[in-house]
């Protein structure tokens, strides 16, 4: 899970952790 340091927003980022993660890497990687 990415941590955001919000509640509401920690419920939304929580279900679209394995897509952030996903672009997170790809960004990195470039």
């Amino acid at each position: 899970p990415i941590s955001t340091g919000g509640d509401a927003q920690e419920g939304y980022y929580s279900m679209q952790t394995p897509y952030l993660q996903i672009e997170n890497i790809s960004f990195k990687r470039f």
